[in-house]
């Protein structure tokens, strides 16, 4: 049972608590002695101040009266009132139940008194005798002193009042009924506390008990409630503490996520901003800012308030009214992930994509694809601009021209297109060089820009050649004139690179509607008239007609119909003879190739080789013209029907430049065992001004092998006495228009007679080809020509031919004597 009461719940919290207020009491007790002592203590020395200020008041009044009466230097008169101030001083202290001494100024003697126990007079005066008088108070501990100074007669004043006569104001019922109110209070307090904690404290915790022991817990039987208590919180506590370190890991592992995902969108190349369902912006990051110049970005700012700073802050410019465009932009946020596109100042441009979160919100990926779309425009203006001139290229002027037409079927206008390509452009870029030469298309992108008007287009087609699309003139008068300007314009004299250079232009024009309708033939028509200006002498302008289209159909017939004659072996090789003037002797031929269509008959080769030439056909036909005139020569020579004859095979520019003459010849004498000495090769003298480097290379190459070199038109191009001597020539050949003119034209003697005398000091042989008269080949001999050849002695003529005009020749010139030696 005792066990029992001890254990309770009641006998753990009372006892202490009883025990706790007692020694409250106990406090409390000596805390109010002592407070009360304290009190009495400092009301007493406030009285022994207030003494001691009035004792001080009567020395002063008395003082006073002496100065007032002007006694004060009469020393007898002083002594009187010193004598009448100290019996003052005694009366009053002892009305007012408190000791006084004083002494005089030297502490020495006392001048009043009153009277005190033996014992406290002699402690004061051995103190006053061997310390001061500050150590009196220390030393009168059972006496509440009060020292004070009179400075007129250095008069130390001490009042003094036993502590034992002070507090005996505590016996008084006053301070024991007020102590036996605190007692009662304090009781009073104690049973409220008591009742609190019964009910207030115990049945709160006898719930908790309860509604622990119905959970699933161990028995406690026979344990008290605080043990019970005690273990139970104790269990919660572990549990608590547990679930506490798991939710702190737990915290710190949310916090290291948000770090990280905080560092990856820091880290992002894009811009990542995040608004809740209300539109108002949650977080973004630095890119993000940077990307809009978003310096001060206000909490809670919605989509629109950003539009709206970054339209005042001037990082973008919009040609309508602000709201209109926030509305425009803001209608395109479907949250789904399709690209927008923001275009901003400085020719910046930002690509967003924004998706809806799960409650509500949106998440947005901005990104700054400047570079994108300048290599866009880039690409855009590669495709459609010539690098070299900023001019608009084929593309760009075939999508212009398609415009005009459209615009030109819907206005009943007229559309001119000219087609403009240079003079001698490959003549620059040869001898001068790339550099010069696209600096010289630089020049005429400028001139043809200064020509036309502001809405006309100016293109680079590829090359050297260009197109200029007008539109809007009224009558095919206007169209020439501007033709003419162009013209005009671009037959000048340029600077390039420090070189002079005269250019000029062959301008095709040709009109829509009249001409074509769509930009194919239009371009077709116009580099027909183009190539007709071309060959009436270039540095001019046609204008496309039908007949100019009959031509190039003829020409493009021609030209199919010649690849066919390759494979059907239409080609054939005329000879025409070559007579020494000296001997009168046949002393070789030319080969001249011919072609018999199968349709048209006989072809002339002043109507196929130009169109060879053009197509590069000129290359195998002239590799087989090679083949056959040697083949011919060899088996003539083989058979010995007319002796040993020298066989003269024309080349073309082309096959110097696309084939390769040089082996072509060496395989076909080797497989002939011909001798080289009896092949001749032609060449004009255009060809070697043209490419002079690779025809040089090619001419030594024959001049080592053996085989003869001739000037062909020798007189007609320039430059041609200067280049003369540089290369391996054997022979030259005047050209037929000098000999046509020979007879009745002084400057054509004179050249004839120039060229032979050149040609004899540098020891070439001189042929004189196209003479068609008697009289034109005695003048030639009288001018000492070495070789002649023309319709006078023979037209060219089919091998069996050729070989039976020889013979009759041959008995000819032996039945009229003529077999002789001319000489010089």
């Amino acid at each position: 049972m005792l066990k029992k009461l001890v254990n309770s719940f009641a006998f753990r919290v009372f006892t202490p608590f009883l025990v706790f207020v007692s020694l409250v009491v106990i406090v409390l007790y000596l805390f109010t002695s002592y407070s009360i002592s304290d009190s009495a203590n400092h009301q007493i020395k406030e009285n022994l101040n207030w003494l001691s200020r009035s004792v001080l008041y009567i020395c002063d009044t008395n003082v006073d009266k002496l100065f007032q009466t002007g006694n004060a230097t009469n020393e007898k008169l002083v002594r009187l009132e010193k004598v009448s101030t100290m019996v003052a001083i005694e009366d009053f202290v002892r009305a007012n139940n408190v000791g006084v001494i004083v002494f005089d100024n030297n502490l020495q003697e006392v001048i009043v008194k009153t009277e005190l126990p033996r014992a406290t007079l002699a402690t004061i005066e051995t103190s006053l005798l061997t310390d001061a008088s500050i150590a009196v108070i220390d030393k009168l501990t059972d006496y509440i002193v009060h020292s004070q100074l009179f400075q007129p007669w250095q008069w130390r004043i001490i009042l003094l009042k036993p502590k034992a006569q002070a507090l005996r104001t505590m016996e008084q019922p006053v301070y024991r009924y007020a102590f036996s109110i605190a007692l009662i209070t304090i009781v009073i307090i104690t049973g409220l506390m008591f009742y609190f904690l019964s009910y207030k404290v115990r049945n709160p915790i006898n719930r908790i008990i309860g509604a622990i022991k119905k959970g699933n817990q161990p028995s406690y039987r026979g344990v008290s409630e605080f043990e019970f208590l005690s273990d139970s919180i104790a269990g919660m506590m572990h549990s608590l503490t547990e679930k506490t370190h798991l939710l702190e890991s737990t915290n710190q592992e949310i916090e290291k996520a948000k770090a990280q995902l905080s560092d990856a969108i820091e880290s992002m190349s894009e811009g990542f901003v995040l608004f809740d369902e209300q539109d108002q912006l949650i977080l973004c990051n630095q890119h993000f800012r940077n990307f809009y110049s978003l310096t001060l970005l206000p909490d809670q700012a919605s989509f629109q308030d950003i539009l709206r700073i970054m339209y005042r802050e001037g990082v973008v410019s919009v040609d309508v009214p602000l709201e209109t465009w926030i509305k425009s932009i803001m209608l395109t946020r479907d949250k789904v992930g399709r690209a927008h596109l923001i275009e901003l100042n400085q020719d910046r441009f930002i690509e967003f994509r924004e998706y809806a979160t799960s409650d509500g919100g949106v998440v947005g990926i901005h990104t700054d694809i400047t570079d994108r779309k300048m290599a866009e425009q880039r690409l855009q203006y590669l495709a459609s601009y010539d690098l070299l001139t900023n001019l608009p290229n084929r593309v760009m002027f075939q999508h212009e021209l398609k415009k005009n037409i459209n615009r030109a079927e819907r206005f009943e206008g007229i559309v001119a297109l000219f087609f403009i390509d240079l003079d001698k452009f490959k003549d620059v870029n040869d001898t001068l060089g790339h550099m010069v030469g696209d600096e010289l298309l630089k020049k005429v992108a400028d001139i043809l820009l200064n020509s036309i008007r502001g809405f006309d287009i100016a293109a680079r087609l590829g090359g050297d050649e260009f197109a200029v699309i007008s539109s809007g003139l009224r009558s095919e008068v206007e169209v020439e004139n501007m033709a003419q300007r162009m013209n005009d314009l671009l037959n000048c004299t340029v600077d390039c690179q420090g070189h002079t250079i005269h250019i000029g232009a062959s301008i095709g024009v040709t009109l829509f509607p009249y001409d074509g309708n769509d930009c194919d033939q239009l371009l077709k028509n116009a580099d027909m008239a183009m190539y007709e200006a071309k060959n009436l002498g270039r540095n001019q302008y046609r204008m496309y007609n039908d007949e100019m289209n009959r031509r190039v159909q003829e020409r493009n017939a021609l030209e199919k119909d010649m690849r066919r004659a390759l494979m059907a072996d239409e080609f054939l090789v005329y000879y025409q003879p070559k007579i020494d003037l000296n001997t009168s002797h046949v002393v070789g031929m030319e080969a001249l190739v011919r072609w018999q269509h199968s349709n048209r008959g006989l072809i002339t080769p002043n109507k196929f080789i130009p169109i060879a030439e053009q197509s590069n056909l000129i290359t195998d036909i002239g590799e087989w013209v090679l083949e056959e005139a040697c083949r011919q020569c060899q088996e003539w020579s083989e058979v010995n029907e007319l002796g040993k004859l020298q066989v003269a095979v024309n080349l073309s520019a082309s096959q110097f430049k696309y084939g390769d003459i040089t082996g072509t010849a060496d395989r076909v004498l080797q497989k002939l065992t011909m001798e080289p000495g009896c092949l001749e090769v032609e060449i004009t003298e255009t060809m070697v001004m043209n490419d002079a480097d690779a025809v040089s290379q090619a001419l030594h190459h024959f001049a080592r092998r053996g085989v003869s070199i001739s000037i062909d038109d020798f007189g007609t191009g320039y430059s041609s006495l200067a280049y003369l001597w540089r290369f391996p020539v054997n022979k030259v050949k005047i050209d037929r228009s000098f000999i046509k003119d020979l007879l009745h034209n002084n400057e054509a003697q004179a050249i004839v007679r120039s060229v032979i005398s050149l040609a004899h000091s540098l020891n070439l042989v001189v042929i004189a080809e196209g003479v068609e008269t008697k009289k034109q080949l005695e003048f030639l001999q009288k001018l000492k020509c070495d070789q002649a050849q023309g319709y006078f002695f023979s037209p060219p003529l089919p091998a069996a031919s050729f070989v039976e005009w020889v013979k009759e020749y041959q008995e000819k010139q032996a039945h009229k004597g003529l077999y002789r030696k001319i000489g010089r």
